[in-house]
């Protein structure tokens, strides 16, 4: 594993696990891995966050930093969120800023999950004085705001951070891509703004139908709702050569 106190890549990284999931990172130093401190950490993180995969950095399995370098755009590109929280030294290592500074980079929320006061916004980092500074030791975490669950833990966190539009604040459904769109109205979820068109008349609101009672539209296996693949193709879609 990582000896820069930054945690391993997910090998199967690449995307969303399924619509309505929030796939959460829960960035922690390699100094604390296999801990009493980090278990009761990520206990509290999953319970803070129903419904959300907490992705743990010490069960993904790479063994060194080479591999965690390489490894961890391709697990950054499938997430939603990061959490981070410190050693029971309340430090973070060099590896936690490099993740920080990436999710930050990508537009993710970032959280702390304070010892203290639970899930907060990330206000900064203090970075230790050099002459104290060590690859595991790099830096204290800073925490903002609390993040007040109320009814509903992941609109906390997602209204808190700017991220509105993956989460329903109504019907607390969550989904991914940039492309999707939900109604407000019977809170189905499209893949796109045009097939969520199709389930309106002319007038929005005042035609509007399930669309389960909408031909052409079918419920995918991710619980989004797409349009059908024409049956037959138009006869300018017939392939050069190959047919009359």
């Amino acid at each position: 594993m990582p000896a820069d106190g930054g945690p391993p890549a997910d090998e199967t990284a690449g995307g969303p696990t399924g619509a309505g999931v929030v796939r959460v990172y829960a960035a922690h130093p390699v100094t604390s891995y296999g801990s009493a401190w980090a278990g009761d950490a990520l206990d509290r993180l999953r319970a803070a966050l129903p419904g959300c995969e907490v992705v743990d950095p010490e069960t993904t399995g790479w063994d060194t930093n080479t591999e965690w370098l390489a490894g961890w755009p391709a697990l950054l590109a499938g997430l939603d969120a990061l959490a981070v929280f410190a050693a029971e030294d309340a430090t973070i290592g060099a590896g936690c800023l490099h993740e920080i500074a990436g999710a930050i980079a990508a537009g993710l929320p970032v959280a702390v999950l304070d010892p203290d006061r639970g899930l907060a916004e990330l206000a900064g980092v203090w970075i230790v004085p050099e002459a104290q500074r060590t690859a595991q030791r790099s830096a204290r975490l800073l925490a903002g705001a609390p993040l007040d669950p109320g009814t509903c833990r992941v609109c906390a966190v997602f209204d808190r951070l700017a991220r509105r539009g993956c989460h329903c604040s109504t019907c607390h459904r969550t989904w991914t891509g940039t492309r999707a769109a939900h109604c407000v109205t019977c809170h189905e979820t499209f893949s796109s703004p045009l097939t969520a068109d199709r389930h309106h008349g002319s007038t929005r609101g005042a035609s509007h139908r399930h669309p389960a009672s909408v031909p052409g539209l079918v419920l995918g296996p991710d619980g989004v709702w797409h349009r059908s693949p024409p049956t037959t193709r138009p006869p300018h879609w017939r392939r050069i050569g190959t047919e009359p």
